[in-house]
């Protein structure tokens, strides 16, 4: 199988779709042909150090056409929006398009959709695409690995907590720095490990300004990419933005506190926060951020909740995401094939 595999990657809109289609691809590369394009910026390239498969970074949907040229059984794409001809071009090429995202505004020229949760956003349900969904399709990078519960247990018996705040590779509204700035009133012994990424393009200055007006803390300052879960899974707490590392964080056994940008984005950690692997905290406001002060305080009290969030969250997702995503488009390939055998004779 030939697999054209395209996402968008940006300070903007964050560098989630990068990291989960590095995944699949490096899970099919182990026994197809698969072409990686990004569009996307200079940051864009240390995310594709050492990937095992031929990959360009183009800067614009322009770049597109020069390198998507051949024909290709697959295509994956991972985006929020493709205009209008770069769409027509991929579909020209490819038998079968596939989206990642269950938020891409071509969800009705989509053959198939592989979203990690159950729950769908309205503009999926009216495309007509044929839909997978669930836990089970969610792509876990190779990363991220298990946390034992025995390592875990062990890190929560600390008297000052190890707490990680991710907000995303590109953060381009600085939710780190408001974060931190709100978390100095937490009247509890935490250490804070912050982690920014290759997108993090706001003052250095200004964060560690911040964190020096800290008395009551221990906070550490992090660059990180592909070994941030060499941090993560040395704590016992993440605050995350709700993307895709919530669902990493679900697979490892770490608990999360997700504040979303939008309310429409809800649904994709509805399943998790239903099942008790993470707490949706709401929208980033200074309400639910004072909100936050006091949830960090009683789970420093009641460690036994981040136990239970602990336990509940590692059986939900296997890992096998990749593996289930690629066995289904090859069954629509072959499928699609026998159709069109069907109407030659």
């Amino acid at each position: 199988m030939r697999i054209l595999s395209i996402c968008k990657a940006s300070t903007e809109i964050g560098l989630g779709h990068l990291i989960r289609s590095r995944a699949m691809a490096e899970a099919a590369s182990a026994r197809h042909e698969v072409r990686f394009i990004v569009i996307g910026g200079e940051m864009a390239r240390k995310l594709l150090a050492g990937c095992g498969f031929p990959a360009k970074v183009v800067p614009d949907e322009a770049g597109l056409e020069e390198h998507v040229v051949g024909t290709f059984d697959a295509a994956f794409l991972d985006m929020l929006s493709l205009g209008e001809e770069p769409m027509a071009q991929v579909r020209r090429r490819a038998r079968l398009c596939v989206s990642l995202c269950p938020i891409f505004d071509r969800m009705a020229e989509m053959d198939l959709l592989f979203s990690r949760t159950r729950y769908s956003h309205p503009a999926s349900e009216k495309a007509g695409v044929e839909r997978y969904l669930g836990l089970e399709y969610a792509v876990i990078r190779k990363e991220c690995v298990r946390i034992a519960t025995k390592e875990y247990k062990g890190v929560l018996s600390r008297s000052t907590l190890p707490i990680a705040i991710s907000m995303g590779g590109g953060d381009a509204a600085n939710k780190t720095r408001r974060f931190l700035k709100s978390l100095r009133t937490c009247r509890v012994p935490a250490t804070f490990w912050v982690l920014v990424g290759e997108g993090y393009n706001h003052s250095y200055d200004a964060l560690i300004n911040t964190i020096e007006r800290d008395r009551g803390h221990e906070i550490i300052l992090a660059k990180t990419n592909m070994s941030m879960w060499h941090i993560l899974r040395n704590c016992v707490l993440a605050i995350l933005p709700g993307g895709v590392t919530t669902y990493e964080a679900a697979f490892a056994g770490l608990p999360s506190v997700n504040m979303l940008e939008a309310r429409d984005q809800s649904f994709l950690i509805r399943e998790l926060a239903e099942a008790g692997a993470c707490i949706d905290a709401g929208l980033v406001s200074d309400a639910n951020l004072r909100r936050l002060n006091l949830l960090v305080e009683r789970l420093h009290r009641d460690r036994g909740a981040l136990l239970r969030m602990h336990e509940r969250a590692k059986p939900l997702i296997d890992g096998k995401g990749c593996e289930r995503i690629l066995r289904v488009t090859e069954r629509a390939l072959s499928g699609k094939g026998e159709r069109k055998a069907g109407r030659a004779a």
